[in-house]
């Protein structure tokens, strides 16, 4: 599903694997870039490996260097980890919202109305998280490793720790 998976195949187990790229789901209103919210979404399971908590460090820095950004968490809250980032979002005072589970239209029409998406898992197979919010037209960003650095395929949008993401959001909301 990605040169990322299929390396490691051929690092680990001297497999030699072609890369289909898996389908993304999904027919995403074509909104205006005027029209879209400045803000983020963060979509895909609320889970520790996804790394949700980096996500809202990530835009509560953003915010402390003077821009009014908000961010949608977009999953189920299923575990303990996910009552923590509800916390978590509650804490930042307003601007990290808990939206649950969203699907179809729903899930499209919320993607298309944002102009950013954030992703913090490290080494993502593929990310189709990732590929969902390019797919809806946003500016995306993620850890420059695994699956998901393929996807988008750009320094500028892959970052390696707060600070970095932080800078290049900056960079990019600034141009």
């Amino acid at each position: 599903n990605s040169r990322w998976t299929a390396d490691l195949l051929r690092e680990k187990y001297d497999i030699e694997a072609p890369v289909i790229y898996p389908p993304i789901p999904g027919e995403f209103p074509q909104t205006e870039w005027e029209r879209r919210e400045p803000g983020f979404v963060c979509i895909g399971r609320i889970s520790p490996e996804k790394r949700v908590e980096r996500a809202i460090e990530i835009l509560a820095e953003v915010r402390r260097q003077g821009q009014d950004v908000h961010l949608h968490i977009v999953g189920g809250i299923e575990n303990g980890y996910g009552a923590r980032i509800a916390a978590m979002a509650r804490r930042a005072g307003g601007w990290a919202i808990m939206e649950g589970r969203r699907y179809g239209a729903e899930k499209e029409r919320l993607l298309a109305g944002h102009r950013f998406g954030i992703h913090a898992c490290k080494i993502e197979a593929f990310g189709i998280a990732v590929a969902e919010m390019v797919k809806a037209g946003s500016i995306v960003f993620a850890p420059g490793d695994g699956g998901q650095a393929e996807v988008l395929d750009h320094p500028d949008l892959l970052y390696s720790d707060v600070a970095d993401a932080a800078g290049k959001i900056l960079a990019v909301m600034g141009s």
